[in-house]
């Protein structure tokens, strides 16, 4: 039916064999199967304590409360592996925290470079992320495109001149191949801005006046 597809499970992929003999049934024991990947989602537990405080102190968190639903809808598209999606709304808040009101792609590199907090926060990530993650070797190919250094500050203009070139698409050159068969070629992309928004978010949490 015209219009009747509503979305599509790209982390889910389903094989099914026919036979159409009975000759074939035989060497067919296994008709159909599924194979499911996304990463690991961990239950959180809200106390009633938990929830009395996010009640009484609903005021205090003010800006907070905007960056932690892009934190939200990045994080659920991160696990559901959609990490160009991910990779910009964890971006958001990097931008809103260190870069409010900056446009243009110099503009915005300064303001974050500026930022010793964030220099700092990129720094202890970089660490985490060559120690501990098995694909991170796959980012070198992104320092060498964008022709930035592997430190603190060429990660951060990387991360802008990353954001500029997902905003758009062509169907030659470069900027083709960002599509959503594309996804997995930004996971280590979207997993550092992932560290980056939440280290940072951390930080503000941790300086709010607390009763």
């Amino acid at each position: 039916v015209h219009g009747a597809l509503e979305a599509v499970e790209w982390q889910t992929v389903v094989s099914e064999r026919v036979p159409e003999t009975s000759a074939e049934e035989e060497l067919v024991p296994v008709r159909k199967s599924q194979h499911h990947s996304e990463h690991e989602r961990r239950e959180t537990t809200i106390t009633p304590d938990n929830l009395h405080q996010l009640t009484v102190r609903k005021r205090d968190f003010g800006e907070l409360v905007g960056l932690k639903t892009f934190w939200r809808e990045a994080t659920n598209e991160y696990l559901d592996q959609r990490y160009i999606q991910a990779f910009y709304n964890f971006f958001f808040i990097i931008e809103g925290l260190f870069a409010p009101g900056r446009s243009g792609a110099r503009a915005l590199t300064d303001a974050l470079q500026s930022s010793a907090e964030l220099k700092d926060i990129t720094e202890r990530t970089l660490v985490q992320g060559r120690a501990t993650l098995t694909h991170w070797d796959s980012i070198d190919s992104h320092y060498q495109e964008y022709e930035c250094e592997s430190d603190a500050l060429g990660t951060l203009e990387m991360l802008v001149k990353i954001r500029g070139t997902l905003h758009h698409f062509a169907p030659a050159g470069p900027r083709s191949r960002i599509h959503p068969f594309a996804q997995e070629d930004f996971e280590t992309i979207a997993w550092l801005a992932r560290g980056l928004s939440t280290h940072a978010l951390m930080m503000r949490d941790r300086a709010m006046p607390h009763p």
